[in-house]
């Protein structure tokens, strides 16, 4: 285990992180501004800073398009057999079925979409941040105790109803945490430290410090005051050791981190760099986001934007001049219909004429803007001479390439993530029940590989991966398994035991076994045995009559007796038993 760190070394490390990422936060700030269209278009003190500004949507559509269009947000695991048994790939499958369960159950657990939110912080910034996995053992329910006088039912109804819960809750959390929160060495892909500043209310530290006191995990109980909600700027602290916690500066405890791990990951989009010469690593320089080449275009596209508006608003809305009292023409204005006025009393300003190549001007803008986004083929829109879906999508294609290595660093954080997950059951050393599947440290064996992938699936390319894959399959250059594989199916082993039960079925003597089954179960054997009694009764008068009092013969078609009837039921389906007309029922009119 590392040393434990001083309170003095973890404050000195959170000042230093803090002015290191000073200048990607204030630039985030900026970036913000332009998404949400409140950024400033003139210098402030300008003249123009009087005009009605105009925020076109180009940078909120921009970042909007580039996450809904190219990330994925559904990881889909893959754990690979630790051996070649059966057992282990069964183990393999149960994992990658459990991990499924787990990345969908934490989203249900997050206002926002969690793998959404960090690809967007990853797009928008050029820079995310995931935290997670982490515990959270709190929210679990109470082990209820019995009541006096509580009667039995009541009681083993409440236990029982906290069993359930108890099985089923999942305590294992992911968050999309804003960037800006969480402090981490740039220059390390998996961070041995870990800094996260937020605010809580005093109220909720008073509680957390009070139940680690009863537990004897710290000496100090924080003072909350009487304003419950009062914001307590916090700071936590975490290496795979320790996990201290600051509240205002005063340390309230340093606790041995038994997860192993910090419960933080980072990774840039790929689309900044190093300058030349500099001293040390400034994430400044590596968080660069999607809309950063663009800022300039952006504004004076807003610029141009809002010029145009205000010519038109003042040619639609042009203002009157009089040389007499303006009051007193506005008032006749208001009131008459008729003006009193002599000639060159009262006439419309000039407004000046708006020339063509003010309405042509954006074009060459939009050019800009695109070429250092992303191409329109993206979102959909047919690029103008393309004729062919072949053409078109060559040309998504190579767009696509843009956004191949933040799309990778997302793949990588959910793998971090899901690693620790697998960590974080063999760390609890119980089973944890989720969706039906349940994973205990047994099937994991101290082995957390396992790859996900975030992919954005195109139908038609899937459709045509997937003949080829067939194709493959059928002239035998490729096994079943690496079919599998390619289809992105999780659980593998599954679905060999389903096509071999689907074997089996097909099987003419399990066919029968299974009609006789599902006669008796509906009780026809019974009712058939009913008509057969009716059938010795009724020979007497040559004709056989159904329980609907009609002649028997009706209902069985050409087939003559109860026998043939019951033979026929349990013969197995075919091409001729399949039809209506050649297997009816002999029940009359049931």
């Amino acid at each position: 285990m590392p040393e434990k760190p001083t309170p003095e070394y973890i404050l000195d490390l959170a000042k230093r992180l803090e002015d290191l990422w000073a200048e990607a936060h204030a630039h985030w700030a900026i970036i913000d501004s332009y998404y949400n269209r409140t950024f400033a278009l003139w210098p402030e003190g300008a003249l123009n800073d009087s005009r009605t500004p105009y925020h076109p949507s180009t940078p909120t559509n921009i970042i909007d398009h580039a996450v809904d269009i190219q990330l994925a947000f559904d990881p889909k695991p893959h754990r690979p057999p630790a051996s070649k048994g059966e057992t282990s790939k069964e183990y393999a499958d149960l994992i990658e079925r459990w991990l499924s369960a787990a990345f969908n159950h934490v989203a249900l657990l997050e206002p926002m979409l969690t793998w959404k939110q960090v690809g967007k912080h990853l797009i928008t910034y050029g820079y995310t941040v995931v935290e997670g996995p982490m515990l959270d053992l709190s929210g679990g329910p109470e082990e209820p105790k019995r009541r006096r006088g509580e009667p039995t039912t009541e009681w083993e109804g409440r236990k029982q109803r906290y069993e359930i819960e108890a099985r089923r809750y999942f305590p294992i959390r992911v968050r999309a945490t804003h960037p800006a929160r969480v402090l981490l060495d740039p220059t390390e892909k998996m961070p041995r430290e870990a800094i996260k500043r937020v605010s809580q209310f005093a109220g909720k530290l008073h509680e957390a410090t009070t139940r680690k006191r009863r537990n004897r995990q710290i000496e100090r109980v924080f003072e909350a005051g009487d304003n419950y909600f009062e914001p307590v700027e916090t700071t936590d602290y975490w290496t795979s050791g320790y996990h201290a916690v600051f509240a205002s500066g005063d340390l309230l405890w340093i606790d041995v981190n038994t997860w192993g791990y910090p419960p933080f990951a980072h990774a840039f989009a790929g689309w900044g760099m190093e300058p030349t010469n500099e001293d040390e690593t400034n994430p400044r320089n590596l968080a660069v986001g999607i809309l950063d080449p663009i800022l300039e275009s952006i504004k004076v596209q807003a610029q141009a934007a809002t010029g145009r508006h205000n010519a038109l608003m003042e040619a639609a809305y042009n203002q009157r001049a009089t040389t007499r009292d303006p009051s007193e023409i506005a008032q006749q204005l208001n009131t008459s219909d008729i003006l009193q006025l002599k000639p060159g009393e009262l006439w419309w300003l000039d407004v000046p004429n708006l020339p063509a190549w003010m309405f042509q001007s954006e074009q060459g803008l939009d050019q800009d803007i695109e070429r250092g986004s992303f191409a329109r083929a993206l979102t959909g829109i047919r690029e103008p001479g393309v004729s062919t879906v072949g053409q078109q999508a060559i040309l998504s294609t190579a767009a696509n390439r843009k956004f191949a290595a933040p799309l990778r660093q997302l793949e990588l954080l959910a793998t971090v993530v899901a690693r620790n997950m697998l960590r974080l059951v063999d760390v609890l050393g119980q089973s944890i029940e989720l969706d039906g599947v349940t994973l205990s440290p047994r099937e994991i064996q101290h082995d957390y590989a396992v790859d996900m992938k975030l992919q954005v699936v195109d139908p038609v390319l899937s459709l045509q991966e997937r003949q080829l894959g067939l194709q493959e399959l059928a002239a035998g250059v490729l096994s079943t398994e690496s079919y599998w594989s390619r289809a992105n199916l999780e659980d593998a082993s599954g679905e060999r035991k389903r096509m071999l039960e689907d074997l089996v079925r097909r099987d003419p003597r399990v066919q029968s076994l299974m009609a006789d089954a599902v006669l008796k179960e509906m009780g026809i054997f019974q009712f058939l045995e009913q008509l057969e009694a009716q059938q010795a009764q009724q020979q007497q008068n040559g004709t056989l009559l159904g329980p609907d009092g009609q002649p028997l013969s009706r209902t069985l078609g050409s087939d003559r007796g109860i026998g043939s009837a019951v033979d026929r039921l349990r013969q197995p389906l075919n091409g001729a038993t399949a039809k209506p007309g050649l297997a009816q029922m002999p029940l009359g009119g049931i």
